[in-house]
């Protein structure tokens, strides 16, 4: 495979002629994009009362279902939880989970869809296989890595056999 035709592997799928990897860095920068703005919704902890005490700073990945958690205005919604009593005549929370009007007490453990998303988050978080663009780059580099040493050792070998041949000459 001739250079020009190698970077035009790189560049182009094979079955089509859409460019392949700025598409995957555009889909990249978006995915890790989402993921930091999903990453921002969450709070980092919460007040809490668990087994009749009171954890004022408890981190929100240790709640469990039955604690009982007050928000306040400018809480973050830390968990899947169901209000089980409003403290104010208004409860407003903005779209991001964050409580812009009135305070509630809530009992973590009702699964929702946000539940769903932040397992999923979790889950993702812990996955070690990387993503597409990833792979190929890897797979990439494997590829390079491995051609960098045939041509060196060509370069030695015809190194040497010039070495010998100019040794048996004198």
């Amino acid at each position: 495979m001739n250079p020009q035709n190698w970077l035009l592997w790189l560049l182009y799928e094979k079955d089509n002629q859409t460019p392949k990897i700025p598409i995957e860095v555009w889909q990249e920068t978006n995915a890790k994009k989402a993921h930091e703005e999903l990453k921002e919704m969450q709070s980092g902890s919460a007040k809490v009362l668990r087994d009749g005490y009171s954890v004022p700073d408890l981190p929100t990945r240790k709640l469990v279902p039955g604690d009982i958690v007050e928000l306040r205005v400018g809480d973050k919604v830390p968990a899947d939880m169901r209000i089980a009593t409003l403290k104010t005549s208004t409860l407003r929370v903005q779209q991001s989970t964050t409580v812009v009007n009135g305070s509630c007490i809530c009992i973590v453990g009702m699964p929702t869809e946000i539940g769903k998303i932040q397992t999923q988050m979790h889950e993702a978080s812990l996955e070690e296989s990387g993503t597409y663009l990833k792979k190929k780059l890897d797979e990439f580099g494997v590829t390079l890595t491995t051609a960098i040493g045939v041509i060196c050792l060509v370069v030695w070998v015809v190194t040497l056999t010039a070495k010998i041949s100019l040794c048996g000459m004198s």
